[in-house]
């Protein structure tokens, strides 16, 4: 397995599987790295039984008793309706606790008499733990769902965020192979991670620190890439060739003499500085920015003049009609 092996040679990918991963947009290993979560929910306090309050999420650990599948009633706003309950207790060596589940019968086989797991959920105000999420304590094994920071991912039909964390954690050793492109000297005056680091931290940090450095390392990539993007577009566009404008400002003193208001220093400013680049013979991109009033329609408009007194054409566009009809008057 590398970076660009298909999701669907992963364990479990298979047809509903499949479609919703592909509905992700996660089609590779790579995808799946890439597939960030919108979140983490703190699972890493495990509360003793005999702590348990009604009311309270909480994460507990110990061994499930009393398991079995069995028709049930299960209570909704409009009545009552009759779905499958997969009951049983946790219990440590501090107490037990009812555990309820609704329509997940086959927990009953997967997690059998005596079997060690944790459980994170809500309790209700009866006491009862309703539909925790359930994983088999394995000795020497971390857990992946529960105790811990746990990533919370966009889901879709057929994935849930438990499945992409089992696949994640199937890939993530692929992280280490990701290419690191900063230059050292770069991570080290901005105090960043590692690339691979960050990637595999962002999924399962170890703590909250871990959690925030890996943020700031993938954030700093994202800005840094724009940046580096628009410099990059920037220097194909100058080297390109464009028909230079010698257009001076004397050349436009009887047009700027004839208007009934003197140019402000920064419209003046702003026009030296268009001009300046229209007389060069690489391609001009500008944004002349101004508050309302400011006075930007008129520095636009002896450009275009400035254009005109050399031969040339502009378009002068407006976003409305209204603009544009006070434009044409």
């Amino acid at each position: 397995m590398d970076l660009r092996t298909p999701v669907t040679e992963l364990p479990t990918v298979r047809g509903p599987v499949a479609r919703g991963l592909d509905r992700l947009r996660i089609r590779t290993v790579r995808d799946l790295l890439f597939f960030f979560p919108h979140r983490h929910e703190d699972r890493r306090v495990i509360v003793p039984v005999r702590d348990v309050r009604p009311n309270a999420t909480v994460v507990v650990r110990g061994v499930l008793r009393d398991v079995r599948a069995e028709q049930g009633f299960r209570r909704y706003r409009r009545g009552a309706r009759r779905v499958v309950v997969t009951s049983a207790r946790i219990e440590d060596a501090t107490g037990s606790l009812p555990v309820r589940w609704f329509h997940q019968p086959y927990l009953a086989q997967t997690y059998p008499e005596g079997t060690p797991v944790y459980l994170a959920g809500s309790v209700n105000a009866q006491g009862k733990l309703l539909v925790p999420e359930v994983e088999r304590d394995r000795p020497g094994h971390d857990p992946l769902h529960v105790a811990r920071l746990v990533p919370v991912y966009p889901e879709t039909a057929g994935v849930t965020s438990r499945l992409i964390r089992f696949l994640i954690s199937r890939a993530l050793p692929l992280a280490a192979h990701l290419r690191e492109y900063l230059p050292a000297t770069v991570k080290e005056a901005e105090g960043l991670v590692d690339f691979p680091v960050a990637v595999s931290d962002i999924h399962f940090p170890k703590d909250p620190a871990a959690l925030s450095r890996a943020r700031e390392r993938l954030a700093f990539d994202e800005l840094f890439l724009l940046q580096l993007a628009a410099l990059v577009r920037k220097a194909a566009r100058h080297a390109e060739a464009a028909p230079a404008l010698p257009v001076s400002r004397p050349a436009l003193a009887g047009v700027i003499a004839s208007l009934p208001f003197s140019l402000t220093p920064s419209q003046r400013d702003a026009l030296d500085a268009i001009l300046a680049d229209c007389a060069r013979s690489v391609p001009m991109a500008r944004l002349l920015a101004g508050d309302v009033g400011a006075g930007k329609t008129v520095v636009a408009g002896l450009v275009a003049r400035a254009g005109a007194a050399v031969g040339g054409q502009t378009a002068f566009l407006a976003p409305t009609e209204i603009l544009a009809a006070q434009h044409a008057r």
